[in-house]
């Protein structure tokens, strides 16, 4: 993404979002192990099907626009270190993936994590998602929850954003208002351009 686009002056924010959001775009770093891909194409479909299906209803959608190899030595992530390492791979104008085949909790070392949030320690500006290949379909959604600005978990069974969130996970109306607020700011402030836009581009 040329850098002058992102710096441009941003249109107007509207005092809300639209109902509908353009579609927003996930740029997917697959790592490789001694395999190849430590995920298929399939697993990845999956998960960008469910967070659709779940952010329907917030007025947003999903669209893969990129998936690119992330060197072996990504394949396993022990450490904060590990995961800030990732940073060097990230794209400007979408939203980064980073698919892996073991995280471990850094706060309790005796556990393997499905995924997480994570920010730059150099740079806090710039975030992504990182999945683990255990993680069932619905790894990504949750992700993108706490990407768009919900910050911890929910108790309740069966929400998005609990960590006991099942199959058909849903966001209540709160939540839906705060991701596609989320959304919004990162599309009118050039954090994030449309899927559309990012296609144009790389064409």
């Amino acid at each position: 993404v040329p850098p002058a686009l992102l710096a441009a002056p941003a249109p107007a924010a509207r005092t809300s979002p639209p109902s509908r959001l353009p579609a927003l775009p996930l740029h997917c770093h697959v790592a490789q192990g001694a395999r190849g891909a430590v995920v298929g194409d399939g697993w990845l479909a999956r998960q960008v099907a469910l967070a659709n299906e779940v952010y329907a209803e917030a007025g947003m959608r999903f669209e893969r626009v990129a998936t690119e190899p992330l060197p072996a030595g990504h394949a396993v992530l022990e450490t904060r270190r590990d995961r800030a390492a990732l940073g060097r791979h990230w794209r400007r104008g979408v939203l980064n993936c980073f698919v892996v085949g073991r995280l471990r909790d850094v706060d309790d070392p005796t556990q393997w994590r499905r995924g997480v949030h994570w920010r730059s320690p150099e740079r806090p500006e710039r975030h992504w998602v990182i999945l683990a290949s255990i993680g069932p379909p619905s790894t990504l959604a949750h992700e993108l929850g706490h990407y768009f600005g919900h910050a911890g978990h929910r108790a309740e069974q069966g929400n998005l954003m609990s960590l006991d969130h099942g199959p058909r996970p849903r966001l209540d109306a709160g939540q839906r208002r705060l991701v596609r607020h989320g959304a919004w700011d990162a599309l009118t402030q050039r954090r994030l351009l449309s899927a559309t836009l990012i296609r144009r581009l790389r064409r």
